[in-house]
């Protein structure tokens, strides 16, 4: 007697004749998460953009963004809605689509100083100083930038008003709507420090401004410095704990100051041997994927971070193939696929999966993935085929295993608040992957191989199903000619006796949920029923 349950999906990589009890040669679109074999339901159409599209990404807000390149946008570490978005020219914020509040992340600095004039009043020389001015530019985003080069230098007391006329002309397009004067002073140890003294319209900054040292006492000390503007090729943001974000370009790794994702201080950036593929925030960690071995920076604050490289060549092939499972980073590598996690590093998953040419053969290079209930789905262009298809590998268990499936995908975003994972379909349509209320799509598994010590002939069977099985089915091969199809499920039928065969399988077709399969000499070896 043969029973099968506790289902579970291919291991390409073994003979059908040696796989074991449970796996399938043939696992199509199934979930398999909990050993029955249940239908994945069919994709709903979410949303279609009125242009084409390469890659798309959904706001908090519902509001769906769609590019003409490939990017990677994600949210940014602020109370607002924003959106920061590389990939496409340089970095971009998106704050507010209908206002128009959609800027250049980089903020450069006022490119002219200030010149500072000294009013009517004489100068107290008892305590007089030489001091210095400067500006910084100012956001509707309330981002500021680094501050200008420092005034004329002039000697003060704090009798005495100064005329400042702050020559810079804030560049258009990047939403700047306040100037903020700083001022300096030097204090018993000999340091000098600038502290804010105003703030202007920039409107009224355009004319000569009055400083009274007395009215406009010094307030805090200016923080934006460090304030480095990002490079205009970065690549891969994402965003970390702590309010840190990350990106690349070339082989540089750079972090943004802790909430000021327009501040990327050049002092916080690490280099890596090998050019960069792409990134994963994983708390504290950012795992680096690269063109030769991974690393992984760990730090609570930019400062802080520790850069250690996994000494394993495991090279990234595909930036596109990366995905967060939120535990861990899986990417495709020219070896398979590989699993990084801070506390385990990194760990080869498809070895079981795949033989050396099978994984050539699935041309890891063109992966496209998301994930969805932990599992890695990627739309992929095998060797030889013309149109893509789509693969699911299960990592939950020991035994990761695959499952087919029968949608098309030309980029996906998995959204974390939902845990739904959308497809783009062709050049403007998006669907929800396996839609909550979509009808189930007819689903395939087929047994191992079962091949016998002796000529067999199997009387019965029962297959063990809920729900409605009108348009369900088991096949019965033996030694590979279909023999008998069964469309009685729950009670155990008979199979064709006039013949003796070595080798079995047996295949489900349809939409039921079939949690056994019990074949056996008789109706009594069976046992009569559910």
């Amino acid at each position: 007697m043969i029973r099968l349950a506790g289902f579970k999906g291919e291991l390409p990589r073994i003979h059908p004749r040696l796989l074991p009890e449970d796996a399938a040669q043939v696992a199509e679109n199934t979930r398999l998460e909990d050993g029955t074999l249940v239908p994945l339901n069919a994709a709903r159409l979410a949303y279609t953009f009125t242009t084409d599209t390469v890659s798309f990404f959904r706001r908090p807000d519902g509001e769906w963004l769609g590019w003409g390149a490939v990017v990677d946008a994600v949210p940014g570490p602020v109370a607002e809605l924003r959106t920061y978005v590389t990939g496409d020219g340089p970095p971009r914020v998106i704050a507010d689509i209908a206002s128009a509040q959609n800027f250049p992340l980089r903020l450069d600095p006022p490119d002219t100083a200030i010149v500072a004039t000294i009013g009517p009043e004489v100068v107290d020389v008892t305590t007089a100083e030489a001091t210095f001015f400067t500006c910084t530019f100012v956001t509707v985003l309330d981002e500021e930038s680094q501050p200008a080069l420092l005034s004329n230098e002039l000697i003060l007391s704090s009798n005495v008003t100064v005329t400042l006329t702050i020559g810079a002309t804030p560049p258009p397009g990047r939403g700047i709507n306040r100037v903020r004067i700083y001022r300096s002073q030097t204090n018993a140890l000999g340091t000098t420090n600038l502290y804010f003294v105003a703030e202007l319209t920039v409107e009224a900054a355009a004319a000569p401004w009055v400083h009274d040292l007395e009215a406009n006492p010094l307030q805090e000390g200016v923080v934006t410095a460090d304030y480095t503007p990002p490079v205009d090729d970065l690549k891969g943001i994402v965003a970390c704990a702590n309010g840190i974000m990350a990106a690349f370009s070339g082989r540089d790794l750079y972090f943004s100051e802790p909430y000021r994702p327009h501040a990327w201080p050049q002092k916080y950036s690490l280099t890596m041997d090998f050019p960069i593929v792409g990134l994963a925030a994983l708390g504290s960690s950012v795992v680096i994927m690269t063109e030769g071995t991974p690393y992984i920076a760990q730090g609570s604050t930019p400062d802080a971070m520790v850069n250690t490289r996994i000494e394993q060549n495991l090279p990234c092939v595909a930036a596109r193939g990366i995905v967060d499972l939120g535990y861990s980073v899986a990417y495709p590598s020219t070896e398979g696929l590989v699993v990084v996690s801070p506390d385990q590093g990194a760990r080869m998953m498809s070895r079981g999966l795949f033989t050396r040419k099978q994984w050539d053969d699935m041309a890891a290079a063109t992966f496209i993935a998301g994930q969805h209930v932990g599992r890695y789905i990627f739309s992929h262009l095998p060797e030889g085929a013309t149109e893509r298809s789509i693969k699911v590998i299960d990592l939950s268990g020991e035994q990761p295993y695959l499952i087919r499936a029968t949608e098309v995908a030309e980029a996906m975003f998995f959204e974390i608040g939902t845990g739904k994972l959308y497809l783009r379909v062709g050049a403007r349509q998006i669907f929800e992957w396996d839609d909550i209320d979509g009808a189930p799509k007819p689903q395939v598994w087929r047994s191992r191989l079962y091949n016998l010590p002796g000529l067999t002939n199997f009387g019965a069977v029962l297959v063990e199903a809920d729900g409605d099985t009108t348009d369900s089915e088991l096949r019965v091969y033996a030694d590979g000619v279909l023999r008998d199809t069964i469309t009685r499920f729950n009670e155990v039928d008979r199979l064709s006796g006039d013949f003796l065969a070595i080798r079995w399988e047996f295949e489900v077709r349809g939409t039921a949920v079939v949690t056994a399969i019990t074949v056996g000499g008789s109706a009594t070896e069976i046992g009569g029923g559910t």
